[in-house]
């Protein structure tokens, strides 16, 4: 694995690597289920990280496959409620 596989990212980078909102990456980091460094008062994750969520994630609920569909972002609703699923 290449070294920008364990950089540390901000929510912003996060969110541009997936396709998700910054707020997302950081609510989804905050619930404990996306692996991430908290640096002072800032929250980092890697690709690897991701990549590791994204695969124990799916499939996604069915509001995450009509919005894809629709071309529309997740909401942080529609993230919460599935991030909840797993508590």
């Amino acid at each position: 694995m290449d070294a920008d596989t364990y950089r540390l990212l901000t929510p912003k980078e996060a969110g541009e690597f997936i396709g998700l909102s910054p707020d997302t990456i950081k609510i989804t980091m905050k619930t404990g289920n996306l692996k991430h460094k908290k640096i002072g008062t800032h929250y980092r994750t890697t690709k690897r990280w991701l990549e590791e969520w994204i695969d124990y994630v799916e499939p996604m609920p069915k509001s995450y496959h009509d919005n894809k569909a629709k071309k529309e972002p997740l909401t942080q609703a529609d993230v919460l409620t599935f991030a909840r699923s797993f508590k």
